[in-house]
């Protein structure tokens, strides 16, 4: 993968970057990753604005630009969507429910067998990061003070989703249902919502 590759996916999950951050993730000079930069700049991949600082000038910062994010792994998106309206205009309402309701049920039966072997809720985050990864979300975890915070930098069913939001309200019973035992969970951040990423904030139940 390309050091320009990488700064993508860097800014995709990071997030607005200055290019000394980036510099550092990619082990080479602050220099070096502007050069980068400025040709993803002109390709219209990334776009940059000023941020002020508690100390000093302002610093700048480099994000992506919605058509950065769109290039993002998005095949079956369309596709998706697409067969979504088809199934809704032949078999109308009630025939789209059952059939979601029944995707719902084979997803949350594959991944309660893989989170129910897991006791702690980091082992059970790592388990679904990998699940997600595994279907292009990009996901990560990480804790901060008490809580624990799953992300998805990305969706690949974004397309789908616009159409048919019980796609995103499956998503989030299902993440409910998974650590039902040992955590509350809340959407924080909605990629829907006009939001660069979906985040779900994970509060331990106390026994």
């Amino acid at each position: 993968m390309s050091n320009s590759q990488r700064i993508l996916e860097i800014l995709k999950v990071d997030g607005a970057s200055t290019s000394a951050d980036i510099a550092k993730k990619l082990d080479i000079t602050p220099m070096g990753a502007r050069q980068h930069l400025l040709q993803l700049h002109k390709k219209e991949l990334v776009s940059h604005f000023q941020k002020a600082e508690k100390v000093g000038r302002p610093s700048q910062y480099w994000q992506l630009t919605k058509s950065a994010h769109d290039s993002f792994g998005d095949g079956h998106n369309h596709l998706a969507s697409n067969l979504i309206q088809q199934i809704s205009v032949v078999f109308g309402d009630e025939g789209l429910n059952k059939i979601l309701d029944a995707r719902e049920q084979a997803i949350e039966i594959e991944y309660l067998e893989a989170l129910n072997k897991c006791e702690r809720i980091s082992d059970k985050l790592d388990e679904l990061v990998r699940l997600r990864n595994k279907e292009g979300y990009m996901a990560t975890w990480h804790a901060e003070g008490e809580h624990f915070w799953f992300v998805e930098n990305h969706c690949p069913i974004c397309e789908a989703a616009k159409s048919c939001q019980q796609l995103c309200a499956s998503e989030r019973n299902l993440f409910g249902k998974c650590f039902k035992n040992v955590a509350m969970v809340e959407r924080e951040e909605h990629i829907l919502q006009g939001q660069r990423r979906c985040t779900y904030k994970l509060t331990p139940k106390t026994i």
